[in-house]
């Protein structure tokens, strides 16, 4: 899908405009900006959505900045992952844009677990081909939210499990786990 590239594109364009001078004021440490990749395997909770679009799914991403360990006291922040499927006669991608409350259950430098939460909207571009559906291609949206646990090891590595909760779109249930895992160059 071409929307993956420029998803892409415009999230390392923002991050060169706006996250490398914040990072260097905030760090105080070193003007050095940080940036990985980040993987994810999604399985989608719906048969239906199994058996039209697969049952793995891949959220690949490109983290920028440290990974950030929340503190005790909670943090609020935006969240947004890319999620795609494609299968022999359908494709998929969401798109869940959310506002996400992080907790970390300790002050530990070297590792911190954390738990959260989000509010999601969901955006979506999906087709399905099969003849029960024959559903165009089109960007469609919905709403939803995530529980998420995970533990994120110094400023450079997180492994995380989320489980999204969407509405229905065009009578799919594309809720479903996710497990992620990212580092930081």
């Amino acid at each position: 899908m071409h929307l993956n590239k420029f998803f892409l594109v415009a999230a390392i364009g923002l991050a060169s405009l706006v996250a490398l001078p914040a990072h260097a004021e905030e760090s105080g440490k070193s003007s050095r900006f940080l940036f990985g990749p980040q993987l994810g395997f999604f399985t989608p909770a719906s048969r239906v959505v199994r058996d039209r679009f697969g049952g793995s799914w891949t959220n690949l991403g490109l983290g920028l900045g440290d990974v950030a360990a929340p503190t005790s006291k909670g943090e609020l922040n935006f969240d947004v992952n890319l999620i795609s499927s494609r299968a022999k006669e359908a494709e998929a991608l969401l798109a869940p844009i959310g506002l996400v409350y992080r907790r970390g259950t300790s002050e530990e430098k070297k590792t911190r677990p954390y738990f959260g939460a989000s509010v999601n909207l969901l955006v979506t571009n999906f087709r399905s081909n099969y003849i029960l559906d024959s559903i165009p291609s089109g960007i469609r949206t919905g709403a939803g939210g995530s529980v998420f646990g995970g533990v994120s090891m110094g400023n450079r590595f997180y492994v995380e499990g989320r489980y999204y909760a969407f509405s229905k779109i065009r009578n799919f249930d594309f809720s479903g786990l996710n497990i992620g895992v990212g580092w930081r160059l």
